[in-house]
């Protein structure tokens, strides 16, 4: 499999952690994430948080965060293996939702309508 940014023990803390600040979709939604998933999360999280401010600013879509996501896999979250996709929850993809969201707002938004279809 993938190197993963995090242990299985550093998500196991994470996920109690987070809960505890009252991030209770996301706590539960990593639980039952794959590393990977979450990995892509992070990656789109990182690229998400360099651009927020043009985006706001300008009004602009977000397109660098979403073509991380679309390397990274994350466009298929909720798409079934049959056809390429990942075959996710719709707890895995709120997680992933909230996890972006506290980068950038409007990358959230477009991911979260992507995932409505």
């Amino acid at each position: 499999t993938k190197a993963s940014i995090l242990s299985a023990h550093d998500l196991g803390a994470w996920t109690r952690e987070l809960g505890s600040l009252g991030c209770g979709t996301l706590a539960r939604g990593l639980r039952s994430m794959s590393l990977d998933a979450l990995a892509a999360a992070e990656k789109v999280a990182s690229v998400a948080r360099e651009h927020a401010v043009a985006v706001d600013r300008e009004g602009a879509f977000p397109s660098a965060a979403l073509e991380e996501a679309r390397r990274c896999g994350l466009l298929g979250l909720l798409s079934s293996p049959a056809v390429g996709g990942a075959g996710a929850s719709l707890a895995d993809a709120a997680a992933v939702v909230e996890r972006i969201a506290r980068e950038c707002g409007s990358t959230a938004m477009v991911l979260t309508m992507h995932y409505a279809g």
